[in-house]
């Protein structure tokens, strides 16, 4: 009766210990899980963050030149019109002249 209650112990000792590495096992997995989420989500906003910067870089950058086309456009616009009151000028003063002979 002593051996079977010792075989017995022994017996729930082992599953014991069986359910307690079972457990620590699926606690490490559930940490390596959660680990492995944490990192992805970290990977994904930082990704997020990128396309961001980059977009509002290349957005500066459009923006610039749009800019920097404009006032390209405005300057030739006032040098063809400072050249057409220039040639209206002289058109005047070539008539003015031309009336005194």
């Amino acid at each position: 009766m002593v051996v079977f209650h010792l075989l017995l112990h022994l017996f729930q000792v082992a599953i014991f210990h069986l359910q307690l590495h079972l457990f620590q096992v699926v606690v490490f997995h559930l940490q390596l899980h959660l680990l492995q989420v944490v990192i992805f989500h970290l990977q994904l906003h930082l990704l997020q963050v990128v396309i961001f910067h980059l977009q509002l870089h290349l957005l500066q950058v459009v923006i610039f030149h749009l800019q920097l086309h404009l006032l390209q456009v405005a300057i030739f616009h006032l040098q063809l019109y400072l050249l057409q009151v220039v040639v209206f000028c002289q058109l005047q003063v070539t008539i003015f002249h031309l009336q005194l002979h």
